[in-house]
Parts: C-alpha cells; structure tokens; sequence
C-alpha cells in the first residue's frame, strides 16, 4: 500500500500490509520527482510478484492519482493525456493539481528526449520537516549560485553526471548523501537516458585563497598574472 498522506493518516495495517509511507502535501510546488522512482520500484515489486497495490491520499484526487499516472506512464509508455483519461475512466474524480501535472509533462519529454532543457540540477536534502528521509530534490534553476556549500547536487548534461559536494558537508553525513545522489544517478539512467560518465567534484577553497596562492613571481619579480579563477 502506497500511503500519500503519512502526516495525516497512519499505517493501520503494519503486520497485515506492506506500506510505502510518504509526506505529500497537495500543493502545486510539492516536488513528485523525488519520491516518484521510489514509488515505481515498489509497485514493480508488487507486481513481480503477482500482488496487487493500493495508491492512497487523503480523498483520492490529486496525489494519488499523480503517482498511479506516472506508474502507467512509465509502464505503458504514453504520453500524460492518454494515461490521464484512462484513469479518469476508473476514477472520476481524478483531479491531480497544475503543478503535479506540469512536472510529469517535463519528465515525460525528458524521457523521449524531446525536452529543451539542456540540464538538470538536483540537490539531496530531507524530503521535509515531517520526514527527514533523504531525497533528491529538483532544482529549477541551474546556476552557480543555487550551490548550497552545505549539501550534494546532482547536475545531469548530455555527456556527463556531476556530483558537486559542499565544503560545508558535515563527514559523518558525506556517505549519506552520497549514496542518495548515486541512487538518484542510477535511476535516470534507467528511466530517462543518463551518460553513464560520472564526475565527482569537491568544492575548492574561496576563489580570493586560490587566486592567492596562484599569484607567484618571476625571478626579477616581476609578478605573473594570476590563474583563472571564474
């Protein structure tokens, strides 16, 4: 049983059930993206081994009906409308909100790789204050100055997967993340084409240290202009 709603709805049923409990709220800037793969795993599982799987939320319109969109997505390969109307057809008052709807038709494009997004950029942080479960939350602008030196990003381009750690990254948590960040990597590889190139980079020191420590000079002092640093 896939439980939507876990703030607001326990898992009556542990020792009879096996649950995947998530935190959504039913809002158009909840990001499905990074508990999504999670959910097709789980329902594969079930699946394979001839069970069945109820996806649940709080009245059935918005948040579980997104996720068993995504699923049917994924399994059928189809595009959001024709899975849409199928489950509309079986649930009436299917409803899933904008944004929920907005982000299976981006990740649908990316996956046929007909999507004008050059890159994508994710950060792994706890799914929310309600569930500190690690996840890897998208990102919408990919720029230098989204970096949060305190955390790991995933930046995803057509030749490489970087994964850029923080200096600030606490040690006895680095292996943590860095495990989420490679699950993350695995997955879209599998779901939505990703080079198999990984590149890990650390934070390096402040720009003004570095171009410190390169500004050298020549034998007659005359000083050498410094390396790059942008």
């Amino acid at each position: 049983m896939v439980n939507c709603v876990g703030d607001v709805c326990e898992n009556y049923f542990p020792h009879a059930l096996t649950y995947e409990k998530l935190y959504l709220l039913d809002s158009a800037s909840e990001d499905i993206m990074c508990v999504m793969y999670n959910i097709f795993d789980f329902l594969d599982k079930v699946r394979s081994t001839g069970g069945r799987a109820l996806v649940h939320c709080q009245q059935g319109v918005s948040r579980s009906t997104i996720l068993c969109i995504a699923y049917l997505m994924y399994v059928q390969n189809a595009d959001y409308d024709e899975i849409y109307t199928l489950v509309r057809s079986k649930r009436g008052i299917c409803r899933p909100n904008v944004g929920f709807m907005c982000q299976l038709l981006a990740w649908r494009k990316r996956c046929t790789g007909t999507s004008p997004r050059p890159y994508c950029l994710y950060r792994v942080a706890p799914h929310c204050s309600r569930d500190r479960t690690l996840v890897c939350k998208w990102v919408d602008r990919v720029d230098a100055s989204t970096l949060d030196i305190r955390t790991i990003f995933i930046l995803h381009t057509s030749q490489y997967m970087y994964i850029w750690i923080g200096k600030l990254v606490p040690y006895e948590i680095e292996q943590d993340y860095l495990q989420q960040a490679q699950a993350l990597i695995a997955n879209l590889q599998r779901y939505e084409y990703a080079p198999n190139e990984i590149v890990i980079l650390r934070q390096i020191e402040e720009l003004e240290t570095i171009a410190r420590e390169a500004y050298v000079t020549t034998a007659n002092d005359e000083p050498m202009t410094p390396c790059s640093t942008s």
